[in-house]
């Protein structure tokens, strides 16, 4: 038997909504329109990273009314030779309702989606009204929490809420055909019949979006959304090469997890990572060319992903690294330590010291002054 720890209501990621709706209806939403994720020194899936703000409700609505005008309604309809418009148009209402809000639909539910086919709007224009009611709804926002059996302590989440704790968390996107007719079967009650579906899943190629995800909010890369260099010490920083940062730290994690032995150890002393020209610059390697290539790092310099650019752009100043902020990661989220300042200390900082030309011979005069070592 299954025992989930107790969890506060949780409304989907902006990129867990587009997932979602591309899966379902087939229409792309264009960045900035779904209101995004609060990115923070948490993973992003948090619940209280994702409050609603009325601008965040309207947004919402917005991202509803570009779906019902961009989806390819006759398509998604799929009429019948013989099927009446309005027949057909509650059948798709229905059949998307039941997989947007990832359960079978009450009465109530069903009634609510179909209201406008029932007052006698056009067929056509009633599927996409019952659309924007579908994404808007509580029902496809919010994971619920619905509870099945009673447990030792609590009670069991039903089978389709844990259908859709099983999809969102391994590839970010609403479960699919076989996990919902898993869900139908009450095959969700078992260790063996969860872990037989997440199996199933893994293999999916989607789930390389949500492994990468983990390992960006893990390494902190939120950082990198306002990022900024002196532009005297660097002239060539900019949005182009964040987003290389970005893309070389993606291709790093996921050769280790999917191409290499997906050890926590080869994450952390990989002695190669992926560069493209203006990267391999940054490395000091030579010009790769055209696109991205596989290149050797000094392993006394580049060990793992603590040393990518990413993440050391990530955890500096505009005008110089941090290797004290860089500590405090190792420490908070390697070994678990929890940072304080010390008790009973009266610190006077040294003064900055003329002869000290880099980072690492300031934190030596450090060390060395027992105040503050």
């Amino acid at each position: 038997m299954i025992y989930p720890a107790s969890a506060p209501l949780r409304r989907l990621t902006d990129a867990q909504v587009r997932h979602s709706i591309m899966d379902l209806v087939g229409v792309e939403l264009p960045d900035g329109l779904f209101p995004a994720t609060t990115s923070g020194p948490e993973f992003r899936t948090f619940a209280n990273n994702n409050t609603v703000t009325s601008a965040g409700v309207e947004g919402v609505m917005l991202a509803a009314e570009h779906v019902s005008a961009a989806m390819d309604l006759d398509t998604l309809m799929a009429c019948g030779v013989d099927e009446a418009e309005a027949d057909c148009a509650r059948r798709f209402l229905l059949d998307l309702g039941e997989r947007a809000w990832r359960r079978p639909l009450t009465v109530e539910q069903a009634a609510l989606i179909t209201r406008f086919l029932d007052a006698g709007v056009e067929p056509r224009e009633a599927a996409q009204m019952g659309v924007e009611l579908i994404f808007q709804a509580p029902y496809f926002l919010y994971l619920d929490a619905t509870p099945g059996e009673a447990v030792p302590g609590g009670e069991r989440l039903d089978d389709w809420a844990i259908a859709a704790r099983l999809s969102y968390f391994l590839l970010d996107t609403t479960p699919d055909e076989t996990l919902r007719a898993a869900a139908a079967a009450g095959q969700l009650r078992t260790r063996a019949q969860v872990a037989a579906q997440a199996e199933r899943l893994v293999a999916d190629p989607r789930v390389v979006r949500a492994v990468l995800s983990f390992h960006q909010d893990w390494l902190n890369t939120w950082r990198l959304d306002n990022a900024s260099r002196d532009a005297t010490l660097y002239p060539t920083f900019d949005d182009e090469t964040i987003d290389a940062m970005r893309t070389e730290l993606d291709l790093f994690v996921s050769e280790v997890v999917w191409s290499g032995d997906a050890r926590f150890e080869t994450l952390l002393f990989s002695e190669w990572t992926w560069v493209n020209a203006e990267l391999a610059a940054i490395y000091g390697l030579p010009d790769p060319g055209e696109g991205w290539s596989r290149a050797q790092l000094d392993p006394s310099l580049r060990p793992g992903a603590l040393t990518r650019l990413a993440f050391l752009t990530g955890h500096g100043y505009a005008a110089s690294s941090s290797p004290v902020k860089r500590g405090a990661f190792v420490l908070e989220e390697l070994l678990c330590q929890e940072l304080a300042p010390p008790q009973d200390v009266n610190m006077d900082l040294p003064a900055e010291s003329e002869d000290a030309e880099t980072i690492r011979e300031r934190l030596q005069q450090h060390w060395t002054d027992a105040s503050c070592a």
